[in-house]
Parts: C-alpha cells; sequence; structure tokens
C-alpha cells in the first residue's frame, strides 16, 4: 500500500471531531451512493475478512503528530533532571522541576522532523534532557536557534507562558431543544450545551490504499466535501474545502521496527501485539449515519479503543492490525471499523 495525505482546509466550526472510524463510515456511505450494490458489499467483506482496500488515520492540525512517549518517567528521572540542570549551569531546584515537567506534559504533539526522530529511536526522556539543558523550547519541542539567556528554563516558562500562542478553540454555545410534538420548549430542561470547535490551520488526514483505489477515494472525499462532515453539517457546520490529495513519502520509518505507534482509533486484537509500550483508551458510542441517521435506535453499543499516539511492541507491523466488530447494534449489519493507520517505531532497551 502507498500513503496518500489529504490536506483540508476548514470553512467553519465543526461538532463530530476527525475520528477515523467515522471517516470510514463517511467513506463507506459515499461509496455505496456511487457504486454498485456488489461492489459495496464487497468492500464491506473485505474489511471483514481484514483485507480492507483503504486505512484511514485520524485528522491532525498539519505538521502536528503525535508526542511518542515511550519511556516511563519515575522518580529516579526527576532525580537525573534535576542533577543534568545543575550540570550544565541551569538548576533547577524541586519545586521548579515538577512545574517544568507539567508544563512539558500538557504538550502532546510534535512535528514531523522530530516525530520521524522519535520513530526512530529518539525518546521522550532525551527530549526532555534536552528541555532541562535549555536547549529546547518547552512549548514546542523545537530546538533553540539562539539559547535563551535564563537562568533556568522554568525561568524561561514562566516569562513566555503568557505570551500568545496559536491553538485551535472551543466555543460552547446554549442551544433550545423543541419538542417535536408541540413544536414548542419544555421549559427548565430544555436547554443543553453544543460544543463548536475552530480550527486555526489546515487539517491533514493520511490514507494508505493501492494507486488504483486512489483514484476511486479521491472521489469520495469530494463527495464528502459536497456534503459537509459531521453534526449539523446540513445547518452550515462541517465545512471545509480540499487543498490536496497526493502520495506521500515524509515518514520515516526504521529499517528494523520493534513496535508500532497508531495514529487512528484502534480495537485491537489479542494477537497484535506482544506488549504494551505506552496507551491511552477512551470509551465511546457510535451513531448511525447516511439514511440510518434517524433510525429509531440510532447509537451503536459502546466501543473501547487505544487513541492515536498509542505505542505496542511488536516484531511484525506488516500483518493488518484492529479489528472489526460486527455486533456493534440490534440489527446486524452494522459494523464497527478498528483498523488502525499505523507506523513502526525503534525503540532502544525494551
Amino acid at each position: 500500500m502507498n500513503i496518500y495525505k489529504w490536506t483540508i482546509k476548514p470553512l467553519s466550526s465543526f461538532i463530530t471531531p476527525f475520528d477515523s472510524d467515522t471517516l470510514y463510515g463517511y467513506i463507506l456511505w459515499a461509496i455505496k451512493y456511487t457504486e454498485s450494490e456488489e461492489f459495496f458489499q464487497d468492500t464491506l467483506n473485505n474489511f471483514k475478512n481484514y483485507n480492507p482496500p483503504f486505512i484511514v488515520s485520524n485528522g491532525f492540525t498539519e505538521n502536528k503528530f503525535p508526542l511518542l512517549n515511550t519511556k516511563t518517567i519515575n522518580r529516579s528521572n526527576s532525580n537525573y533532571f534535576q542533577k543534568i540542570s545543575q550540570d550544565h549551569n541551569k538548576p533547577l531546584n524541586s519545586t521548579e522541576l515538577i512545574r517544568t515537567l507539567k508544563k512539558i506534559k500538557k504538550n502532546k504533539f510534535v512535528n514531523l522532523k522530530l516525530f520521524n526522530e522519535m520513530l526512530n529511536g529518539y525518546d521522550n526522556l532525551k527530549l526532555i534532557e534536552e528541555i532541562i539543558k535549555v536547549e529546547r523550547n518547552p512549548f514546542n519541542f523545537e530546538k533553540f536557534e539562539i539559547i535563551p539567556k535564563v537562568k533556568n528554563i522554568y525561568e524561561y516558562i514562566e516569562k513566555n507562558s503568557d505570551s500568545k500562542r496559536k491553538s485551535n478553540s472551543t466555543v460552547n454555545r446554549v442551544k433550545n431543544s423543541l419538542n417535536r410534538i408541540t413544536n414548542s420548549t419544555d421549559g427548565e430542561n430544555s436547554l443543553y450545551n453544543q460544543e463548536e470547535k475552530y480550527y486555526n490551520s489546515n487539517i491533514s488526514i493520511f490514507f494508505k490504499c493501492n494507486e488504483e483505489f486512489s483514484k476511486k477515494l479521491e472521489i469520495y472525499l469530494n463527495i464528502i466535501e459536497k456534503f459537509g462532515y459531521g453534526k449539523k453539517a446540513s445547518s452550515g457546520l462541517g465545512y471545509f474545502e480540499t487543498i490536496s490529495f497526493e502520495k506521500y513519502d515524509n515518514f520515516k520509518e526504521p529499517e528494523n521496527p520493534n513496535a508500532f505507534i497508531t495514529l487512528s482509533n484502534y480495537i485491537a486484537k489479542e494477537e497484535d501485539f506482544e506488549n504494551i509500550i505506552s496507551s491511552d483508551i477512551k470509551t465511546k458510542r457510535g451513531k448511525l449515519g447516511g439514511e440510518y441517521a434517524f433510525h429509531e435506535l440510532p447509537f451503536k453499543k459502546p466501543f473501547v479503543y487505544y487513541t492515536p499516539g498509542s505505542i505496542f511492541k511488536t516484531n511484525d507491523i506488516n500483518n493488518i492490525k484492529g479489528r472489526v466488530l460486527d455486533n456493534i447494534h440490534y440489527d446486524s449489519k452494522f459494523i464497527q471499523i478498528g483498523i488502525p493507520f499505523i507506523l513502526g517505531v525503534k525503540i532502544n532497551e525494551i
């Protein structure tokens, strides 16, 4: 499979996040609306048989990728960091060190250059070490071109923490629900909160597929662009324009990986990996789409998945990972795809 990058420019706010399982659903509905029923059913069966025609990642803010937490920080590491700061004439006391580590922990994304370095063995402990030495910026993890003149990295954080940094913003809007029978509100219980997200930059979504299918995929993505993405698309939310859809070769995977990172929502099979290096899990309850969006039972059963950035040890990253759940709704024809977009990782001293 080749890797392709779909770059989109948001033109409105979004309620629905760019999750891989949601994107799978949108693309499959586009296939159903544009292709024959036989082609659509063959596509579903290919997923069920773990021979997917395409694999999709979550959406990421342009040039932002998950930080690889391949090493665990414990008390001995903290003592080491404090010693490093002293050895480099940038001494941190215990309180300053703790606050510095908390600030670093809040940043969960890195640029492509650092992401590729981390795929090839550069670990998060080395990253923190360079920040403690005042060699890297604690806010964006990039190396300083000019080393700032501060007594330690905590002083730099304090001086720059209030500076304006571009970030995606979330707006909470209070809405009124209407009783469909009376066509009016139901008193005090009619208010609800709607969270909308505004993106300050383009969104990148990655695919794995062969060249022949990529031509069809581009058509399906154009259909999604035309009708909008996610909740309230019919009301003007979820709109974007495609900037490009092109082959992408900027990921630099190691030659002999011994782990993998997921860039998708990942529902794991038991045999997918040997150990968990680092992970975060969430529970989600999906919803039917397309012509079934107003089904009398629109919600699927809850499922648990690993989030993008989770890392797993294995010496075999070539097999298709993840699961396709076929008992996710009371109607057996619906499925949930948890096959992840993965990249190989080299981890030293496992």
